[in-house]
């Protein structure tokens, strides 16, 4: 039985949309945004993407967009940092060099590579046939003449 989609209980306007990718990019959390005036509950904005592939890749985008500022940051925070707020920076700089990997792999320390590839393997046996009788040697010369006949290529 295939259930009926669940109705959402915020129109997704342009403009609704719009404001989201905006507060995305300037680094808002899903929750903030949530209880901005007029915006959508997380349940809505979760079935909208998971409904909406271009607005779920907006939202994506957003979010690489604000790890490039905020790696950006991590050097401010280190230039300004002092004896007197070194701990504090230290927190925060830690906090960053975490989350941004994780929204924008160009940062990330490792590189994942995809890759498709096609292997053909060959494999050679020897066989003593020495003890075979003249109808077994016909008979195997009639196997491997099919297994031969089989072979992709």
């Amino acid at each position: 039985m295939v259930r009926p989609r669940r109705a959402l209980g915020t129109e997704m306007t342009d403009e609704v949309l719009d404001m989201i990718v905006e507060a995305l990019v300037e680094g808002l959390t899903w929750e903030k945004i949530c209880q901005m005036p007029g915006m959508p509950s997380w349940r809505d904005i979760a079935l909208y993407r998971s409904r909406e592939p271009a607005f779920h890749a907006r939202c994506v985008r957003a979010r690489e967009q604000w790890a490039e500022q905020e790696f950006d940051r991590i050097l401010v925070l280190a230039d300004k940092c002092t004896n007197a707020n070194l701990d504090i920076t230290k927190v925060k700089i830690s906090a960053l060099q975490w989350r941004i990997p994780k929204l924008n792999k160009q940062y990330a320390d490792k590189s994942i590579v995809d890759t498709t590839s096609t292997v053909n393997v060959t494999m050679t046996r020897q066989i003593d046939v020495t003890h075979l009788d003249l109808d077994e040697m016909l008979a195997l010369e009639k196997a491997l003449a099919k297994t031969i006949e089989h072979e992709p290529g």
